[in-house]
């Protein structure tokens, strides 16, 4: 999108804010990478397209909500729920390159953190993750509201004074 085709500021703002990350998604995965690079690098591995659908604005639940799968531990996408000894059961498939499988009664990516990080990492840093997610994710999402303000403001005075000169 780009102004050649007589489109606003605002326009493209707006269609820019579809092309961020989103907000949460991204201050998880900043967060990882800083406290934990090899969660973060493990999250997505060989897996583009979970990768552009979680972190996309588009996405449609909390980062921390996806299921984990079983076999290579990437994030994966929740499937149907079956029935298993007469009880309802969650699934999941997996979208990484190589892996293709179902997992039943998956994890989140929460459980698997919490779980992770208490074999794995020292107790205070699981402690702190889940405090500093809420801010990061926080301050992200101010950043690009502003980002909008800014551009809708000046789309707005751009629109006012081409109607006194017109």
């Amino acid at each position: 999108m780009n102004k050649e085709n007589n489109v606003s500021d605002a326009h493209i703002a707006m269609y820019n804010s579809f092309l961020a990350p989103d907000p949460a998604s991204f201050g998880v995965f900043k967060l990882m990478q800083e406290l934990y690079p090899a969660f973060a690098e493990k999250l997505f591995y060989n897996n583009p397209f979970m990768q552009k659908i979680v972190m996309s604005s588009l996405n449609s639940m909390f980062i921390m909500e996806y299921p984990i799968c079983g076999r290579c531990e990437t994030v994966a996408a929740w499937d149907k729920t079956i029935i298993v000894n007469d009880k309802k059961i969650k699934t999941c498939y997996c979208f990484a390159e190589g892996c293709g499988s179902t997992t039943k009664n998956p994890v989140t990516l929460r459980e698997w953190m919490v779980d992770e990080l208490r074999h794995k990492a020292p107790r205070d840093i699981a402690e702190q993750a889940y405090f500093i997610v809420d801010d990061i994710a926080m301050s992200f999402m101010r950043i690009a509201k502003y980002q909008l303000e800014l551009a809708l403001k000046e789309h707005r005075s751009n629109l006012r004074e081409e109607m006194n000169n017109g």
